[in-house]
């Protein structure tokens, strides 16, 4: 009897102990490098069947010094983010971002009452993401700020209570 009541706790303790190993490794990715913020832009509304996503793209600079698949964001500490050529990583530069990765579609997931509020923060241009991005080149975003506070705590502020 003793080895089935084993082979039980080994049983219940097994999917507690692959929850622990997988929120310490996102934790990991996360602190992985320097955090940056980057202003994003608005490009679909929610999609109610999928769930209450905010649907954002990352916004490329002003400077566009270069074009094409081979033009990359520079992500610099400063915030500062330019435009260069991609495997060039200028001293500056803390890590790039390919122009695909940069051009795709993200989605950030928000509690339900929240989109309209801040769908329509994001289309008059106050909204960024924070992020790293680990050595390969893979994004991990943090939080979703909208004029440069925490979007929970935006919203607490400035959203229409029901």
């Amino acid at each position: 009897m003793n080895a089935h009541r084993f082979h039980l706790w080994c049983a219940l303790l097994l999917p507690l102990v692959a929850f622990i190993g997988i929120t310490v490794r996102a934790e990991r990715l996360r602190a992985a490098g320097p955090v940056f913020h980057v202003p994003i832009i608005g490009y679909d509304p929610r999609d109610v069947l999928r769930g209450q996503y905010l649907r954002y793209r990352l916004q490329w600079p002003a400077d566009n010094t270069c074009q094409g698949p081979t033009c990359c964001l520079c992500l610099r500490a400063s915030g500062q983010h330019t435009t260069s050529a991609c495997g060039v990583l200028e001293h500056a530069c803390a890590a790039q971002l390919s122009a695909p990765m940069v051009e795709q579609g993200r989605e950030f997931f928000i509690q339900e009452d929240a989109g309209p509020a801040l769908e329509q923060a994001v289309r008059q241009g106050v909204g960024s993401i924070a992020f790293n991005v680990t050595a390969d080149g893979q994004m991990h975003v943090h939080e979703l700020f909208i004029e440069e506070v925490p979007h929970r705590r935006w919203l607490r502020a400035n959203a229409p209570h029901r």
